[in-house]
């Protein structure tokens, strides 16, 4: 069992970016997570290392030990955190993320009850204190972490994985069959190949086939490398330098005694040091099944490849799989082989799906603040006559101000067509004389007028994606000498989307 210890980094509470708020960033593992609580500003606040976070490498009882740790180092802290990523490996299926949900209720970090809600990188569940939390693979982390929204990572570890995340964030996995199943390329499938491999050798030396002296040189160091490395596993007290047979009843014995995936993984890093030639096939065939799901993921032209995982700290083992990656995946490629911490990757998506909200400027004075307070939100004299020509013209049963993202100021639901009238100075009509900047306190004003810019852009985005049309009519655009064009543009393409 990891023991729990937090770091803390700076905890200036004067520091904190914008408003004091902290996330929380967590790369759960087969044997052991780090946590992280960052600022707003992408500074660490305090750090710590808890046990194992993967129900199926380790267990419910060893993830349910190390949440109880998790909420011990969140304590202090949870009333200033805005949201948390929970990047875990062994998230794949539905009853994965139920699993993980109902272990942090058990454990008082989610509000018991809480339903989960889907995500296109994961689900999302709310915490005892009230923050959201994002339950997302642990293969989505590296992606974010250098610096990319979309693109294919290629995740070898004990396990082994390719994810490829599109640019509206939908997931899609390749390979991934379990540690059982021995993921291709994987710390547990590199360090099985050398168990079986000098498992052979093993049996010709004790059966006598063959003579001990006459053993190929490739075959003795195949199971000397596989010897030292289980020897070191579980500090044996048998010689390094034991005889032949020593060697080979040791191999037998350690296969016979060890059915974990991480016992077998931790095998690979004596694959990726050692120079025997059964040691380089093995090495040479791992990056072509790694650089096969690469290729996979890489179908739907995406052009950036992000290497993460234990194998990938071995330099040589990465430029072997990006040689790899690159002689079946045509046309150029960004490939990457990630060395920052999985929870840099965890913070930035946390970003990306929660933005942090900027702070806002004041008024500069009580009358500029009435005055935005007076401003009237419906019926504003540009939508009255724009209504007033619809129904004229016969376009009448319309309902005002749906419930519909930006609520449209006219809209037939049931077509699912809406006409948005926006103010130009208020909306930023680009290019129109009335999108007038103020000439005092510039900061209050350009700070309000962007957020107005993306809300706008934001409603607009839901609208479509939910299959609205949308007509926008600038208040420029009704002034008298334009109405008339404008309405008659307008209702032509009413009348053929309406039917009437």
């Amino acid at each position: 069992m990891i023991s729990f210890c937090r770091n803390e980094i700076a905890p200036d509470a004067g520091k904190d970016g914008m408003d004091g708020s902290l996330i929380l960033a967590v790369d759960g593992g087969g044997s052991a997570s780090r946590v992280a609580l960052y600022r707003e500003d992408a500074t660490p606040y305090a750090e710590a290392v808890v046990g194992p976070l993967s129900r199926k490498s380790s267990g419910r009882e060893a993830v349910a030990r190390s949440l109880a740790e998790l909420r011990g180092f969140l304590e202090n802290d949870a009333s200033r955190i805005r949201c948390a990523v929970l990047a875990l490996s062994g998230l794949d299926a539905d009853e994965d993320y139920d699993a993980m949900a109902a272990l942090l209720a058990d454990a008082g970090l989610a509000a018991r009850g809480a339903a989960l809600r889907r995500h296109a990188y994961g689900r999302k569940v709310v915490s005892r204190w009230e923050f959201p939390i994002l339950l997302c693979s642990d293969a989505v982390a590296p992606l974010f972490a250098n610096g990319f929204g979309e693109g294919v990572v290629v995740v070898a570890g004990t396990g082994s994985v390719a994810l490829r995340i599109g640019a509206k964030g939908a997931v899609e996995r390749f390979g991934g069959w379990g540690y059982r199943c021995s993921d291709e390329g994987s710390g547990c499938w590199v360090g099985c190949e050398l168990a079986r491999g000098a498992l052979r050798v093993a049996d010709e030396v004790l059966s006598g086939r063959t003579d001990a002296s006459r053993l190929p040189a490739a075959s003795r160091t195949l199971l000397d490398d596989a010897f030292a490395a289980m020897r070191a596993q579980c500090a044996s007290r048998v010689a390094a330098r034991a005889p032949l047979a020593r060697k080979a009843r040791f191999v037998c014995d350690w296969a016979s005694a060890h059915d974990d995936p991480k016992d077998y993984a931790s095998l690979a890093k004596a694959v990726l040091e050692s120079r025997g030639s059964r040691c380089r096939e093995i090495r040479q065939l791992a990056a072509e099944r790694l650089a096969c799901l690469a290729r996979d993921a890489c179908a739907d032209g995406l052009r950036t490849v992000v290497l993460a995982g234990g194998l990938f700290a071995s330099r040589g083992f990465a430029e072997q799989v990006s040689r790899a990656i690159s002689a079946r995946v045509e046309g150029p490629l960004t490939i990457v082989a990630s060395t920052l911490p999985p929870t840099v990757g965890a913070y930035a998506i946390a970003q990306h799906v929660w933005p942090a909200k900027p702070s806002v400027p004041q008024a500069s004075n009580v009358n500029v603040r009435k005055s935005m307070q007076g401003n009237k939100g419906a019926d504003t004299k540009p939508e009255m006559v724009v209504r007033r020509m619809l129904r004229e013209a016969g376009l009448a049963g319309y309902r005002l101000h749906w419930k519909a993202p930006g609520r449209p100021d006219v809209a037939w639901p049931s077509k699912k067509v809406c006409i948005m009238v926006n103010g130009c100075f208020w909306h930023r009509h680009a290019g129109c004389r009335k999108a007038t900047m103020p000439k005092s306190n510039i900061e209050y004003w350009i700070a309000k007028f962007d957020r107005n810019v993306e809300r706008d852009a934001e409603n607009l985005r839901k609208l479509q994606d939910d299959g609205w049309r949308v007509h926008v009519v600038w208040e420029c655009e009704l002034e008298a000498a334009r109405r008339d064009e404008t309405m008659a543009n307008l209702v032509a393409e009413l009348r053929a989307e309406l039917g009437k």
